[in-house]
């Protein structure tokens, strides 16, 4: 099930598009609250950038939360994480923690 994002998540992953192409893959920092929907649209932006995704997380419980979101957008997104007990790399997305 693809969730339908809120305008402020449309914004932030417009943003977060946008910094990459203008960036040119240098590096940037985009933020938000708790309870934002970060899940939300780091999987949004996995989902649109057609292009290997290395998304870190300092908890297994936020794996877990973005993998399930990754799901949702039908990404096949692979974990390494030793606290999940799972140590593949995929080709497209790889969830993993610090």
């Amino acid at each position: 099930m693809k969730f339908t994002l809120r305008d402020y998540q449309v914004e932030m992953s417009n943003a977060i598009i946008d910094g990459f192409q203008r960036l040119q893959n240098k590096p940037f920092l985009a933020q938000a609250a708790t309870g934002a929907g970060k899940s939300l649209v780091i999987a949004d932006v996995a989902h649109r950038l057609n292009a290997p995704v290395l998304v870190l997380q300092p908890s297994l419980e936020l794996l877990l939360q973005n993998h399930s979101k990754m799901l949702s957008y039908g990404i096949n997104a692979t974990i390494y994480s030793a606290s999940a007990g799972q140590k593949e790399i995929g080709e497209s997305v790889v969830l993993a923690t610090i």
